[in-house]
């Protein structure tokens, strides 16, 4: 697996509202900090895109390492997929700032469904009871509705 691009430039509150399709990206916010979501798949195969942005006046510890990714293949257990990246590290995201990170995914032959929990993503944020971000293989990656 291998982070492509780490990078932080300034944010706007709302932006990856308007920017990202919400049929392709699951848009969530802790406390502080947006969190967006989403599948990509190109000629190297299938990436996890995420981005966060800090909407206060203070830095935010985050942790993209806590990601869970889980590959679901119809009439087999599920799979969890490592993250095994050492650039995935928690690190701060700065005030007003946004980071996008994508890493390429190594999943099972036949997967239709990919699951992502990124609820300790904000290391600060209380979390709240959420269902994972579920996406199904159709044209490209759309948002699922439930885990199943």
């Amino acid at each position: 697996m291998l982070a492509v691009e780490t990078m932080q430039t300034s944010y706007t509150p709302g932006s990856f509202a308007k920017e990202l399709a919400s049929s392709s990206h699951a848009l969530d916010t802790f406390g502080c900090v947006d969190v967006a979501l989403g599948l990509d798949d190109d000629e190297a195969g299938t990436s996890l895109e995420w981005r966060m942005g800090n909407r206060c006046d203070k830095s935010v510890a985050t942790d993209p390492s806590s990601l869970v990714v889980t590959a679901i293949v119809p009439n087999e257990p599920e799979t969890l997929v490592a993250l095994a990246d050492p650039e995935l590290v928690a690190r701060e995201l700065e005030p007003r700032r946004t980071a996008f990170d994508r890493v390429a995914l190594s999943l099972p032959a036949g997967t239709e469904r990919v699951c992502v929990s990124y609820f300790n993503v904000v290391t600060s944020a209380a979390t709240r009871e959420r269902q994972p971000a579920c996406f199904e293989r159709k044209r490209g990656w759309i948002l699922a509705r439930g885990r199943t």
